[in-house]
């Protein structure tokens, strides 16, 4: 329980930062970062609502949609890169966990 803790901290610190402009455009892999965003908070939230449990087909879309992120952050602008840097870390830090 501890480290749904820890991760909800840090999502309500995401939250509360400014979404960052010039990502939007952005298509990776037929999938428009905006997409894969909502996607990946989509799956956070859940684990966090949840206590820490995330289906298989969650976990297995957090971790395309996590993929397709990682690839995509060599890309964006400079401004918006620390945003999606973390939340690469969280999406990390809920598939690190135990399901």
């Amino acid at each position: 329980m501890l480290e749904v803790e820890k991760i909800r901290e840090l999502w309500e610190k995401h939250e509360a930062s400014p979404v960052p402009p010039g990502f939007r455009s952005l298509i990776i892999d037929g999938l428009s970062l905006t997409q894969i965003h909502c996607d990946i908070a989509a799956n956070i939230l859940t684990y966090i609502n949840t206590g820490g449990r995330l289906g298989s087909h969650r976990v297995n879309t957090l971790q395309q949609r996590r993929s397709l992120l990682e690839q995509s952050i060599e890309k964006l602008p400079t401004e918006s890169r620390a945003y999606f840097e973390r939340l690469n870390k969280i999406s990390d830090l809920v598939l690190k966990q135990p399901s």
